[in-house]
């Protein structure tokens, strides 16, 4: 059995009940890609209606048949670096003993396009990239490399590469899925993607693509249980079965949506509901009005020191390290994992079964719920302890960590702090650019431009440095009339201040020199251009 990356949580009672269409869809995308015919799925559904579950349940049956199961989790809101997914994935993929993953890497023409998603590849002795890395062809011959290393598999083991969350992924993680998705044929090669498709939606690059995605694949929506799965799920959990009221009960309050029933088993077990049996205790039993209220009541037993760990955790995000966590709570790591006791036990926190230290939220909708308690100037504060713990921990090699460095000091601005900010989303965006993840770059870049007119308004300077960096990164994202306007602002400013080389190298900008990206028609006068040069 091969799995190289485990599922991104396991409960100790793993339950799976219905989704027998889907996995019959799923199971026959697994023939078809063990045929040498790739194919890829897209599981979309609200949070909490068990997307991730289903996809656990196929990558355990494709693991006991011995195929590759590698997962690539996005992180939830900002701070992760460029390609996250792929990170994790090249990574895992990897460390499978007999790979052969280094010496291959090593020997290909993709090799330095590698080491430019996993850093650690940069010491590998391998020859020049034959496409200088700010090219406006760099990225193809990225994607391309990262395509080719995973098809190239010596031992031609089919490969089931999961990706989760896709509503967080950044914008250059989806562009290497869609250029997968497309090389897929001839492949024995299984791609599942999961995303939330409200929160997709309001990213409107993110929906553009996905729905791109899912015109090459399959799309797979998933609905609440009906109430047998509903009863069949609580006695899977409990052990006993409940009474046809409490199952009609539990279904209509929570509409079958798989994590609110199993938020309800929990408080039917710690209220003894499932022990009486009289119609009358549905009707009685004090459901919560909502996913989230549940969550409240499960967490409201929690220790105090537990309650303020828990806080601090959903502020470093959805996983954390035992490290970052007792510098914020000034506390050893025994002293640590007694505070977190309680919530181990309850199944709140679970440990990374991928790396020892690391411990995440079982849930997403957990560390939401956590993390929307706050209040703002709270949650200022938290983001700017936390930056500080992580500048510390990370002070020898900030470059990995930089768009988390970033996020913090950005979520920490209400509360001071603004020099910092800047700084690392500017770092964080040069990287990003270095990376490739042009996209990625334009929004930090933007982040730092916003901190910039708030906390120095008058550093026009500084101000024309962002805006030409930000319109660098968006010639080469593609976004041409973005980029205009970034380099029209940062002439009106060199303008302003006299600054000629400034006001060179913002005409040069906004006429295209550089990004190489444009058609120019002959015979076309380009009066814009012309006024600023």
């Amino acid at each position: 059995m091969i799995s190289a990356m485990p599922p991104p949580h396991q409960r100790t009672e793993s339950v799976f009940v219905g989704r027998q269409y889907e996995l019959v869809e799923l199971r026959a995308g697994l023939e078809d890609a063990v045929g040498g015919r790739g194919r890829s799925f897209l599981v979309v559904g609200e949070a909490g209606i068990g997307k991730t579950r289903l996809v656990e349940e196929l990558a355990r049956e494709a693991a006991e048949r011995g195929h590759l199961v590698l997962w690539g989790r996005c992180w939830e809101g900002e701070g992760a670096p460029p390609y996250w997914p792929w990170i994790q994935v090249i990574r895992a993929y990897l460390r499978i003993p007999r790979s052969e993953g280094l010496p291959r890497i090593a020997g290909g023409a993709g090799a330095p396009y590698l080491a430019q998603l996993v850093p650690e590849l940069g010491g590998l002795q391998s020859r020049a990239p034959s496409v200088p890395p700010q090219s406006e062809h760099a990225r193809f011959y990225l994607f391309d490399a990262v395509v080719t290393f995973l098809q190239s598999r010596p031992d031609h083991t089919p490969l089931v590469l999961v990706f989760d969350d896709l509503q967080w992924a950044d914008t250059p993680s989806l562009l290497l899925l869609q250029f997968l998705v497309h090389e897929l044929r001839d492949t024995a090669m299984l791609v599942v993607a999961t995303y939330r498709e409200i929160e997709a939606r309001q990213n409107p690059h993110v929906a553009d693509i996905l729905g791109a995605l899912a015109r090459d694949g399959r799309h797979l929506p998933l609905r609440g249980f009906g109430e047998e799965e509903v009863a069949l799920f609580i006695e899977g959990k409990t052990g006993r079965s409940a009474s046809a009221a409490l199952v009609r009960a539990v279904h209509r309050e929570t509409e079958g949506n798989p994590f609110f029933v199993d938020e309800i088993v929990h408080l039917l077990v710690a209220e003894e509901a499932l022990e009486r049996r009289d119609a009358m205790i549905a009707r009685r039993l004090p459901v919560p009005q909502g996913v989230r209220e549940a969550i409240r009541r499960r967490l409201a037993p929690l220790p105090a020191p537990c309650r303020d760990a828990l806080t601090l955790a959903s502020v470093v995000g959805r996983e954390f390290g035992l490290g970052a966590l007792q510098r914020a709570c000034a506390l050893g790591a025994d002293a640590l994992l007694e505070v977190l006791g309680p919530a181990l036990g309850r199944e709140i926190l679970v440990p990374d079964p991928r790396t020892a230290g690391r411990y995440r939220f079982a849930h997403a909708l957990i560390r939401e719920t956590i993390y929307e308690e706050l209040g703002a100037a709270e949650r200022a504060r938290l983001h700017g302890r936390i930056g500080e713990v992580l500048e510390a921990l990370h002070q020898m090699d900030p470059t990995p960590h930089l768009a988390t460095l970033a996020h913090h000091f950005l979520e920490a601005v209400p509360a001071g702090g603004a020099e910092k900010a800047i700084t690392y989303s500017t770092r964080a965006a040069r990287y990003a650019e270095a990376s490739l993840a042009y996209e990625d770059a334009a929004v930090l870049f933007e982040r730092a431009l916003e901190v910039l007119a708030e906390a120095h308004p008058a550093d026009a300077r500084e101000r024309c440095e962002l805006l030409l960096a930000r319109g660098g990164a968006q010639w080469k994202a593609g976004d041409g009339p973005g980029a205009r306007e970034a380099f029209r602002q940062a002439a009106d400013i060199a303008r302003r201040i006299g600054d000629a080389p400034l006001l060179a190298r913002s005409a040069l900008g906004f006429a295209g020199e550089g990004s190489r990206l444009l058609w120019v028609r002959s015979g076309v006068v380009d009066q814009p251009r012309i006024e600023l040069l």
